[in-house]
Parts: structure tokens; C-alpha cells; sequence
């Protein structure tokens, strides 16, 4: 049996391994865990933290939400009507 694996880094560079067979499984199983192992981790920034939505209502979390969807439909429709 053959598979196509397709592996996307964190620094977007596409890796592609084709026709894995059950020979050379092992081998790719162990570069994606060095891959995985190679990858920056990256730590919430605990001193500049910011709690301003920490108490938000419902209410507000619902009208925050709907700008943002209008925004997105707005972007959205700007990319398929060009002027």
C-alpha cells in the first residue's frame, strides 16, 4: 500500500515524502518526531498578559463577534469584486 504525506513546517517550507511504503515507515515516523522535536517552542508572554476581555459579558462577546464576521465578509468581498 502507498500513501502521500505531505508535512508543513512552522517556518512554512513544505516537505513531501511519496509513495511511503511499510520499508520506509519507520524511517519517516522518526523524521516527523525530528521535525517536531526541532520546532521552536513558543511560551505565552506571562508578563504582558492582557485579562481586558477576562470579565466579558455574553452580550459583548456576541457583538465583538458579529464585527469581526462583518469584517471578514467585508475582506472576503473586496478580494472577489476588484475595482
Amino acid at each position: 500500500m502507498a500513501y502521500d504525506v505531505y508535512i508543513f513546517t512552522h517556518r512554512e517550507k513544505e516537505v513531501e515524502v511519496k509513495n511511503l511504503t511499510k520499508e520506509n515507515k519507520d524511517n519517516s515516523i522518526k523524521k516527523l518526531i525530528e521535525i517536531l522535536k526541532a520546532w521552536d517552542g513558543e511560551k505565552p508572554d506571562l508578563d504582558n498578559t492582557d485579562f481586558s476581555n477576562f470579565f466579558q459579558t455574553e452580550k459583548s462577546y456576541q457583538e465583538q463577534q458579529k464585527k469581526w464576521l462583518e469584517s471578514v465578509k467585508k475582506k472576503k468581498n473586496r478580494k472577489r469584486k476588484p475595482d
